[in-house]
């Protein structure tokens, strides 16, 4: 491109001479122009020779030029080389612009380092040398791929950094930029940025959320709903939220959820609260204390039960906490003598069973009295049975009585009356009584008359029919039957590897569909029923359990590692990757670098994760690596974290 260049005035005074139209070529012939040769804004280093191309003479005029310069290739700066000619009493000029520049610029000593690794933060310094105050514009930006996190501003000296709030296990750019003028030279600073990854938190370390209590509540329509909360694992403290719909006043299923933050992750537990019209079955139960003794009681319970609805249907005994005895009762009416007792203590009799109801089981209520035993009278002889209150015996032999004693009075006559049958099974009552300063005394033995052949088909069958294992379920369909023995209770429970209860389900007879969810993938489980019955012709519960199935949850789909190869120096390793990323979304990889029993995490500090260095290694340590992707599955939208790789005895 020419550069033209002529007086401002001699233009003026031709325009300016008459009203007359022209053509500015006209004017342009009949003036002289200078033309600069080359550039017109040349930078060159500090002493480095210049040699000036100089101008052209446009148009046919012969004319001297004159040039002129302040040029001084021994000092930086800006300078200028003028150029003039004479003509018609009029000069004509052009000028040329140099700019001499340090052959280095200023060297501000800038270091960046990563101070601190944190889960949801990241601490850097910036250190830089500006005694003499050039440094403008000094600003370091935090950057997610493209998206600007946080910036500070950078002054000479030390500059500590910490950005907050951060996405756990995530890569991070800090970039530091900034610019300076010497001599009038204007310079920028860039080129200068590190890379810092958040730490990894381990899934096994986030706290849980436990249920106290059942995870599902059934009440009846206009029921008190009690919350019983969660607790949080791992000796976390933080405050938990709860969201609940329940309205007692209308039949229905609600939810109650508990929620927890932890590192900017919301941590769920659930529980279910069905409210049901009330539709209780009345067994007419009625409770009455027929005698209290120092060291017995005697208690009567009354129950219409023909149809024998009843499931567990027993009476206990508790001091305080403790169950001291406890009997099965029958439809009618069931007498029951708690012996050997406390003298002068108080107890709790409560009254226990359940029946089904769509397939569920359902309390008959809470049935209970306070009875407190006598206080012995030491001067008054006590009546007591010799052996054990509560004996079995086979039907159609025979039975040998222990009898009953009265302590303090070896002469004391003692009556027996009874309806015992040991050709027949059933259970009967023997009462023992004296009279002791005409106060009747009475003491009662339990004897059962039970079959001696066991009964067939006397035990629960519990199979597993179906199932199905994915990758954080397992879909199972769990069959229970029983003919002769009667079930208390019964639940199918998965645990892990650990022995730790992950899920818990009430099962009942017959088919019992269900899906395990919220599994851990590629982990080991077991799916064990645990239950208690009592079997037909006896009296004491009996508790199982059976191992339906040992299984490993599913691994999920992984991105694709194609090719790794390791270099290795005596202090490093250098790690490069190819990967394939294809179905997946938000992928990330970090490492585990295993040495001496224990491992540390490593950042895999790359270009779109291609490659991995570790520095400052010991020649004499044999190190082992572990690599890890954390992704999101396209398809499924789902998150995980799954291990790619072992490398074993890698240096």
């Amino acid at each position: 491109m020419r550069k033209l260049l002529f007086s401002i005035t001699v233009l003026t005074v031709f325009l300016l001479s008459g009203c007359d139209l022209f053509d500015i070529k006209d004017i342009l012939e009949d003036i002289p122009v200078l033309e600069v040769v080359g550039d017109m804004d040349v930078t060159i280093g500090l002493n480095e020779e210049y040699v000036d191309p100089g101008v052209n003479l446009l148009g046919d005029f012969d004319l001297e030029i004159n040039t002129e310069s302040n040029l001084d290739i021994t000092t930086y700066g800006i300078y200028y080389i003028y150029y003039s000619a004479e003509f018609a009493g009029e000069l004509y000029t052009a000028e040329r612009r140099i700019r001499v520049v340090p052959d280095t610029e200023k060297d501000f000593n800038i270091e960046i380092s990563v101070v601190s690794e944190d889960p949801n933060a990241l601490t850097f310094s910036i250190e830089l040398s500006d005694e003499e105050g050039l440094l403008r514009d000094g600003k370091a930006t935090l950057y997610l791929l493209d998206e600007k996190i946080s910036e500070f501003p950078i002054s000479g000296g030390t500059n500590v950094l910490e950005f907050t709030g951060l996405s756990n296990f995530t890569y991070y750019l800090l970039v530091f930029e900034g610019s300076y003028t010497d001599n009038e030279i204007e310079y920028t600073l860039n080129d200068y940025n590190i890379g810092a990854k958040t730490t990894f938190i381990d899934p096994a370390d986030y706290p849980r959320l436990e249920l106290v209590g059942d995870e599902e509540i059934y009440l009846n329509v206009g029921d008190t709903y009690v919350e019983q909360g969660v607790t949080i694992t791992k000796d976390y403290d933080a405050e938990v939220t709860i969201d609940s719909n329940v309205d007692t006043s209308e039949a229905g299923t609600y939810e109650v959820t508990y929620s927890i933050v932890f590192n900017e992750t919301t941590i769920y537990a659930h529980r279910t609260v069905i409210v049901e019209e009330s539709d209780d079955i009345d067994f007419g139960i009625s409770i009455e204390v027929i005698e209290t003794n120092p060291y017995s009681l005697v208690i009567s319970v009354t129950v219409d039960d023909e149809n024998g609805l009843i499931t567990s249907p027993r009476g206990i005994l508790y001091l305080g906490d403790d169950k001291v005895q406890e009997f099965i009762y029958a439809s009618g009416t069931t007498t029951m003598t708690f012996e050997r007792l406390l003298s002068n203590t108080m107890y709790k009799f409560v009254l226990e069973g359940a029946y089904q109801e769509d397939g569920e089981f359902v309390s008959i209520g809470e049935y209970s009295v306070d009875v407190t035993t006598q206080e012995v009278n030491f001067l008054q002889p006590i009546l007591i049975l010799e052996g054990d209150s509560v004996m079995d015996v086979v039907v159609n032999t025979t039975f040998v009585d222990p009898g009953a004693s009265v302590i303090g009075d070896s002469g004391a006559i003692i009556t027996t009356t009874s309806s015992l049958d040991m050709s027949v099974v059933d259970t009967y009552v023997i009462t023992y009584n004296t009279v002791i300063n005409d106060m009747t005394q009475s003491v009662t033995r339990t004897v059962n008359v039970i079959n001696a052949e066991p009964i067939e088909n006397n035990v629960p069958v519990i199979s597993l029919t179906s199932y199905e294992i994915g990758i954080e379920f397992l879909d199972t369909v769990i069959k229970v039957e029983d003919e002769n023995s009667q079930i208390i209770s019964i639940e199918a429970i998965i645990y892990d590897n650990t022995e730790y209860q992950e899920l818990v389900w009430m099962l009942t007879i017959g088919d019992n569909p269900h899906l395990f969810d919220y599994l851990g993938h590629e982990i080991d489980y077991r799916l064990i029923v645990e239950y208690t019955y009592i079997p037909e012709g006896e009296s004491t519960p009996i508790e199982a359990s059976i191992e339906l199935l040992s299984f490993t949850t599913l691994a999920p789909p992984k991105p694709v590692l194609n090719n790794i190869d390791c270099a290795t120096t005596d202090t490093s390793i250098t790690c490069t990757a190819d990967w394939d990323t294809t179905g997946f979304s938000s992928v990330g990889f970090f490492a585990q670098l295993w040495h001496d029993g224990g491992y540390e995490s490593v950042p895999w500090f790359t270009d779109e994760n291609t490659t991995l260095f570790i520095d400052d290694l010991d020649p004499d340590t044999v190190y082992s690596l572990r690599i890890f992707a954390d992704y999101v599955v396209i398809e499924t939208s789902k998150r995980y974290i799954a291990e790619i790789i072992y490398i074993d005895d890698l240096y």
